[in-house]
């Protein structure tokens, strides 16, 4: 990730000002776009080649910048649940001001590999998230009875053939990951 010249000047100056006490980046842009596996990415998550998060919006989970007493009391990141910065936002109370024009770039996955590792960390990481009934529409999601004629429909709107094998090894490694993290022993303690 690196960001853009004025990108922290952007997001400090809401909470230097009192006017938020924490912030987000929503322009948050692709800085592989032209790789084959990004796109794919980019595909799998409903979005253009060139952003990480659709435009529009004002407030989110996510925190980019944040003032120090709420993020020590909010305890920090969870490292073990792979969304850790999305959990600070629920203990915290309130959720991060997107700051327009702060600009980042991120780096999609790059390699089959890596999506495979990045997808299993994500089921892992939702254990917490999804739980009961909502676990099982997390699982109906991401089962291949869905993969099938999802990636197939964005195959052809893309002209991407291969999305259609990639949709369901992506999905089948979430729940991968999923199961992985539900049945562990850190996750039954």
């Amino acid at each position: 990730m690196y960001l853009d010249e004025e990108c922290i000047g952007m997001l400090i100056g809401p909470i230097i000002r009192g006017e938020h006490k924490g912030t987000c980046v929503i322009d948050e842009m692709v800085a592989n776009k032209e790789n084959k596996w990004s796109i794919l990415w980019s595909i799998a998550h409903n979005l253009p080649y060139d952003r990480r998060m659709p435009a529009g919006i004002e407030y989110m989970n996510t925190f980019r910048a944040i003032r120090r007493d709420d993020f020590l009391s909010s305890e920090g990141y969870y490292e073990d649940r792979c969304i850790g910065q999305d959990k600070i936002a629920d203990r915290v109370g309130f959720n991060a001001f997107a700051v327009k024009g702060a600009v980042i770039y991120h780096y999609n996955t790059d390699t089959f590999s890596r999506c495979m590792k990045d997808a299993e960390k994500f089921g892992k990481g939702s254990v917490h998230t999804f739980k009961n009934a909502r676990a099982l529409v997390f699982i109906a999601k991401y089962s291949v009875f869905r993969s099938l004629p999802v990636g197939i429909i964005k195959a052809v709107r893309h002209g991407r053939p291969g999305f259609v094998f990639f949709k369901i090894a992506l999905d089948f490694m979430i729940l991968k990951g999923f199961i992985k993290g539900k049945f562990t022993k850190e996750a039954m303690e």
